[in-house]
């Protein structure tokens, strides 16, 4: 299961959301709106070992690479206001719950995207926004099968044409 997120904030494209509409005879995929309550209903609707695994896809507006995410974090910012305008009153996930990592081969992948021609990075650092909020759902819902990997804006250096090729071989990899 691949998700992509849609534009939100002044980002007015979001890649992840082209990336999973054109992996969409690939895979499953899911738009979601960066919203709490819409990610919430979508994780709630997974039945439990359905997919071999999840992986989430997000805009990191800074990012020069994809940056494939090794932690999410039971924590949200004070200032992650969503596309509603949202602002959970709580600064965590779930009670009492604590840093999350992927049991999918997040070095293994690098190495084998960098074999491939794809530069990509290791993150342990996602955010406290709704990338980590939906990565962190995910590690749960999964019992560890997901991964989260921040897009960097579309560039020459990552057209949309190389980062569908780059997930696609992601995919294929834990396939």
């Amino acid at each position: 299961l691949l998700t992509g997120y849609k534009p939100f904030m002044s980002n007015a494209c979001n890649p992840s959301e082209l990336v999973a509409d054109a992996l969409s005879d690939f895979c499953h995929t899911r738009g979601l709106d960066v919203v709490y309550g819409e990610v919430d209903a979508f994780i709630s609707e997974i039945p439990n070992g359905k997919y071999d695994a999840i992986i989430c896809l997000g805009l990191h507006g800074r990012a020069s690479k994809p940056r494939l995410e090794r932690y999410a974090y039971n924590e949200i910012s004070e200032s992650s206001r969503d596309n509603n305008g949202v602002t959970p009153k709580q600064r965590y996930i779930v009670k009492d719950g604590g840093t999350l990592e992927t049991v999918l081969p997040i070095f293994e992948l690098q190495r084998k995207m960098k074999s491939k021609g794809f530069e990509v990075a290791v993150s342990d650092d996602p955010g406290r926004y709704l990338c980590n909020y939906i990565y962190y759902l995910s590690l749960i819902k999964t019992m560890g099968k997901a991964m989260f990997i921040h897009l960097p804006p579309l560039s020459e250096d990552w057209s949309i044409d190389k980062v569908v090729s780059m997930v696609k071989e992601v995919i294929s990899e834990l396939a």
